[in-house]
């Protein structure tokens, strides 16, 4: 019976233990923050219908349904999940509702330069530099950026050339973005024709492109504009036709009220007709109905041109916000393109200067290539420091390091 009990009391304190690891997991998951390209799970318990797959784009915002867009970025998951359960009560959609956001797949890592297997890794939660190169096989010295076989060669010129082609997209994009952000009509070549590596016939294609969608960004906004300014002409002149309307129909009421007023005075002195006063007061209250209903209708109309007058003016603020959104990624995926040609054309030349720093205490150098508020980054890192969903990671070995020198050799984290 006591091993029986013992056996019992095992069991119940290992249940505990478990839970608590379970609890532990699931908050430091809750406490993720999103990175772009992540792939979220959004569940609201009470509304299967909300349930939704969201990715996390370049701005570093998820579309939740009847919500719109949301910042997921710099916010923890739990965070996430307490913002969309507060605007759907808000918004009268789900009321007390239980949201849940979780990851589902990670934005994958990259890890390049002397290591064994240069290429994309499945990120995980609490990975470090260290865990990233082990992915890769482990430091190489013999490999890696140094020497490439022929396919990692055309891989790397492959990579290369693609991302040439999304600089000078992005490029021109951007160009475009801020000529017509300042209301001229063509843009400046300038930046984009720099763009080295891609072939002249694709940049013309590029250019072009952005051009045609220059002018017809330019036909769009004009037509609206014009749309928006005849709905406000006509709203401006059925205003003024019922102000001076009402101006002539106020002098017609004051002369109603004047003979309906010496209709009574007549009347009381005995010298007027009780028709005569009736008639007059008659006229005077449909005089009156019609003023009120003129003013209610003037009312109206100026209220009408008020809204699209504002309606005019919102289209041009909202238009320009969403340019500068648009510049803004534009800039950020040019920044992660031209880390890319950076990238590939490090493995295809050899080393670089950023590489020739000095080796201390025979550990690899490693730089972690990190998007940082839309703006692609290089942190010196070691192979503690921790790494985030998206990260890219270069590494070059020590003199005289092994594959295996990763693993056999501590790293102190960086801040």
């Amino acid at each position: 019976m006591r091993g029986a009990n013992r056996v019992a009391s095992l069991l119940t304190k290992a249940g505990i233990v478990a839970a608590l690891i379970c609890m532990s997991l699931v908050s430091a998951r809750a406490d993720y923050v999103a990175q772009r390209g992540d792939v979220l799970d959004l569940t609201v318990l009470s509304a299967p219908a909300l349930n939704r797959r969201m990715v996390v784009d370049t701005r570093g915002n998820v579309t939740v349904p009847m919500l719109g867009d949301l910042k997921a970025t710099g916010v923890p998951l739990s965070e996430l999940s307490r913002q969309v359960q507060m605007m759907l009560a808000a918004k009268n959609i789900v009321q007390r509702a239980d949201v849940v956001v979780s990851v589902l797949e990670y934005s994958p890592i990259y890890v390049d330069g002397d290591v064994a297997r240069p290429g994309e890794y499945k990120y995980q939660p609490e990975m470090t530099a260290r865990g990233a190169i082990a992915l890769a096989g482990g430091v190489d010295s013999s490999g890696g950026m140094r020497r490439l076989t022929p396919a990692q060669l055309s891989e790397a010129r492959s990579e290369y050339s693609a991302a040439t082609i999304e600089l000078a997209k992005q490029d021109a994009h951007a160009a475009r973005l801020k000529a017509e952000l300042t209301g001229g009509e063509t843009f400046d070549l300038s930046a984009v024709q720099t763009s080295a590596g891609v072939e002249e016939a694709v940049l013309k294609e590029i250019v072009g492109i952005e051009a045609q969608q220059m002018e017809a960004e330019r036909q769009a906004k004009l037509h609206a504009e014009t749309h928006l300014e005849r709905m406000l002409a006509a709203a401006t002149a059925e205003a003024n036709e019922l102000a001076q309307a009402e101006e002539q129909q106020k002098a017609n009421y004051d002369q109603v009220a004047k003979d309906a007023a010496r209709a009574r005075e007549l009347l009381q002195s005995g010298m007027g007709t009780v028709a005569r006063a009736e008639d007059t007061q008659r006229g005077f209250a449909q005089a009156q109905s019609q003023m009120v209903d003129l003013r209610v209708r003037l009312a109206q109309s100026r209220k009408e041109m008020a809204d699209r007058s504002r309606l005019l003016e919102t289209y041009h603020d909202e238009r320009r916000a969403k340019m500068l959104e648009a510049l803004k990624d534009a800039v950020s995926e040019a920044g992660k393109a031209r880390s890319r040609v950076a990238a590939a054309r490090e493995r295809m030349a050899g080393r670089t200067d950023a590489f020739r720093a000095t080796e201390v205490g025979g550990e690899p150098q490693i730089v972690v290539r990190r998007l940082v508020n839309g703006t692609m980054v290089r942190l010196a890192a070691q192979l503690d420091t921790p790494l985030t969903s998206g990260d890219n990671v270069e590494v070059l070995a020590a003199e005289g390091h092994s594959r295996t020198g990763s693993s056999t050799r501590q790293g102190t984290a960086s801040p």
